[in-house]
């Protein structure tokens, strides 16, 4: 017996197979081709989702629930919390992007006719941001960053200048790494994440992000399982 009811379950089948092809084939993919490819008629892709874009949207609440459920039970390990540490955490986030990294291109290309997919992706955001501040408090509590980037317009820039590197790298993958793909840009992407609190880093701080620049952080993230 399976994981869900057979209807569930072919839904869920469905979803976790177009992911595989839109991430490889691009967004360009039809249902008419997409059931090709998987085999199916047409109608038992728009029986659960009439059109492409209802697809999308389960699509991007199951990356939304893998997501949630890696940041609610990430493995921190033992001992203070530390920017290696953090680094590792971005790496896992990095690579839950990646396996879902069709849906996020579609949500970010979604035109003004395309409304529920800007709800969803408008409506997940509270979330995210309570759990970005999270970890900035995880941060300040070790000592790693300065309070002062919680005041109003310190976050407001901190929070626009995050949020852009980890939701737009997607693009910048195949921009500046077209010929070794996601394994150069990880690491860019990384550093990236981290500078955006360098100018709230303590000195403990400071001494832990030049460390980090020294090493390799393709051997400190290593990739989440199923990368």
């Amino acid at each position: 017996m399976g994981r869900y009811p057979k209807g569930i379950e072919a839904r869920q089948n469905i979803i976790q197979q177009a992911v595989g092809i839109y991430n490889e084939e691009g967004l360009g993919i039809t249902l008419e081709q997409l059931a090709r490819r998987l085999n199916i008629s047409r109608g038992s892709i728009t029986n659960y989702f009439p059109t492409k874009d209802n697809l999308f949207i389960a699509i991007a609440e199951e990356y939304e629930i893998t997501l949630n459920d890696l940041l609610q039970n990430y493995d921190w390990g033992e001992g203070p919390i530390t920017l290696r540490k953090m680094a590792r955490y971005f790496g896992a986030i990095l690579d839950n992007q990646y396996q879902y990294r069709s849906a996020i291109t579609f949500s970010m290309t979604a035109g003004p006719q395309q409304r529920e997919m800007i709800q969803h992706v408008v409506g997940t955001y509270p979330n995210r941001r309570e759990q970005i501040k999270q970890r900035i408090e995880l941060l300040i509590d070790a000592g790693i960053v300065e309070p002062r980037i919680l005041e109003p317009a310190n976050l407001m820039v901190f929070l626009f200048q995050y949020t852009t590197v980890m939701s737009t790298w997607i693009f910048s993958m195949g921009l500046l790494s077209s010929t070794t793909g996601y394994t150069a840009t990880k690491p860019l992407v990384l550093h990236a994440a981290l500078a955006c609190y360098l100018p709230y880093l303590t000195d403990q701080g400071n001494k832990e992000y030049d460390q980090l620049k020294a090493a390799d952080l393709k051997d400190i993230t290593a990739a989440y399982p199923g990368v």
